[in-house]
């Protein structure tokens, strides 16, 4: 059991947020050392990168990431400018805490949407500042962070996040970053080398014909967010059919087996599965529009600069739908929806139709507004 060092207590802290804002004030252009707690999924990384490269160019100095395992780990590869990531599957509980103090941040901002958890590891890092959101037990956030920031309901994810970094800022008297939120990746060259040769080798060129990304699947734990895969197989039959130029490569994640399984033998020609994280972000950036459930693989395209067509349902579009302004989200007006967010645990549908935020998609529909992405993305008719 770890307990925070009185050392490290504030009177102030207990049930509050602190107000002892003006400890922090520093030096404008002095260097600080700034670890982000990332521990969520892939698609909760990427919708946290514009707080990355906020702090990089916003001069605070060294930035560095806690990630929750190996595949995270990867995806932050794709950020050179970052100095350490640190991978909570590879030390003990003690082991983490010690490495921690040892880094002697100056700062811990847990990345939105954090939790109880994160808040508490926030406190126990020996860092003189700690920032984090209000939410699921929100007493802990208030009694380990510093700064424990309201939850804007009504704003999407990036924009939460960029709320810490403006926090953070004021709190060393630094100018806030005036610039447009930033997604850029940095794809390593073997992997755009693999993912160029597997398009290669499955004659698969933009030129001949837009290429579709299909990812049928989202995380394990959250198949309820799924589009049934016989809708995607409708909707892959019905392009073939409306613009028969366009080929398609499904993507499926590690977890995902039972899916990959399931299509049909003509739509399995091409299909990404098992490859690392870097290749199939190179796979992903060589397609003209990802169809997709609101997965990580929606994030990741459209940090990539690849248009989405996202099907939305128990879960909010006002938090997590895609960034990029071209990219287009399906959703049903069902009133309980939405019903889900990442502080739910045990998620049940209740409605008397189960899932019916789903199922009254019509494959039509998400057809059509398909085919109206590539025709802009062309700067014609797709037929």
């Amino acid at each position: 059991v770890f307990c925070l060092p009185t050392s490290h207590r504030k009177p102030d802290q207990k049930w509050a947020v602190s107000q002892t804002r003006e400890l922090y004030v520093t030096e404008k252009n002095s260097k600080k050392k700034v670890l982000v707690i990332g521990l969520q999924g892939l698609g909760n990384l990427i919708l946290s990168s514009p707080l990355l490269h906020s702090l990089h160019r916003g001069g605070v100095g060294e930035v560095s990431v806690l990630v929750y395992n190996q595949t995270a780990a990867a995806l932050m590869a794709c950020y050179p400018f970052l100095k350490e990531t640190i991978v909570v599957g590879d030390h003990s509980r003690l082991g983490l805490l010690r490495l921690l103090r040892a880094r002697c941040f100056d700062a811990v901002v847990v990345a939105y949407p954090g939790g109880p958890r994160t808040s508490f590891l926030a406190g126990l890092s020996g860092a003189a500042l700690k920032i984090g959101h209000q939410g699921r037990q929100s007493w802990v956030a208030r009694r380990f962070l510093d700064e424990a920031l309201l939850v804007d309901d009504q704003a999407h994810d990036v924009d939460n996040n960029r709320a810490l970094f403006r926090s953070l800022m004021g709190s060393w008297n630094l100018d806030p970053d005036p610039e447009d939120p930033n997604f850029t990746i940095t794809l390593p060259a073997l992997a755009e080398e693999e993912a160029a040769a597997w398009f290669t080798a499955r004659d698969l060129d933009q030129r001949r014909g837009p290429v579709v990304g299909v990812a049928p699947g989202c995380g394990r734990n959250q198949v309820f967010k799924r589009w049934a895969l016989e809708n995607f197989i409708q909707l892959a039959t019905g392009l073939e059919k409306k613009h028969p130029e366009a080929r398609l490569v499904w993507f499926f994640g590690p977890d995902e087996t039972e899916l990959r399984d399931s299509l049909p033998e003509n739509l399995a020609t091409n299909v990404a599965c098992g490859q690392s994280l870097p290749v199939i972000l190179a796979l992903l950036s060589r397609c003209g529009v990802l169809i997709s459930n609101d997965s990580g693989q929606m994030h990741m395209a459209n940090a990539l600069g690849v248009p989405t067509v996202s099907i939305f349902g128990p879960t909010s579009e006002i938090r997590t739908r895609p960034w990029l302004a071209s990219s287009k989200v399906m959703t049903r007006d069902i009133p309980c929806r939405p019903c889900y967010s990442s502080n739910v645990v045990g998620f049940e549908c209740t409605h008397d139709e189960p899932f019916a935020c789903l199922t009254a998609i019509s494959v039509d529909e998400v057809l059509d507004t398909l085919l109206a992405v590539l025709s802009d993305s062309s700067g014609g008719s797709p037929s």
